[in-house]
């Protein structure tokens, strides 16, 4: 959550919700590789592929690297392969949380942080 808050002052928050978008395809990359699961079937592949095509037309203009966006991208991105990597690890825990109580503990971590940025 921190690496995004960071990157809003590079990016625009549409640019960050769509990056956001990748998500999906990381975590299911990284249960691939993590977890042992199925890979992609060629129809799910060809589905993500022009996903990723789509935003990567939504947010080219948005982006030009001879400004500081390209700090607000990385940052962003590592945000997003972090937030997917904690949601593919936190299956590997046999612990029964509710989804609602792991929200609130992130927000409760989070949000000072976001003050104080």
């Amino acid at each position: 959550m921190l690496l995004s808050y960071l990157s809003a002052r590079y990016l625009a928050s549409g640019t960050m919700s769509l990056i956001f978008g990748l998500s999906p395809l990381i975590s299911g990359l990284l249960a691939q590789r993590l977890l042992g699961e199925a890979k992609f079937g060629s129809m799910k592949i060809l589905a993500l592929g022009m996903a990723f095509t789509g935003l990567g037309i939504v947010c080219s203009s948005k982006l030009s690297l001879d400004s500081d966006s390209w700090i607000g991208l990385v940052l962003i991105l590592t945000a997003v392969f972090l937030f997917s990597l904690s949601g593919v690890l936190i299956k590997t825990i046999k612990i029964n949380i509710h989804p609602i109580a792991s929200t609130v503990g992130a927000l409760a971590f989070s949000t000072p942080v976001f003050a104080l940025a």
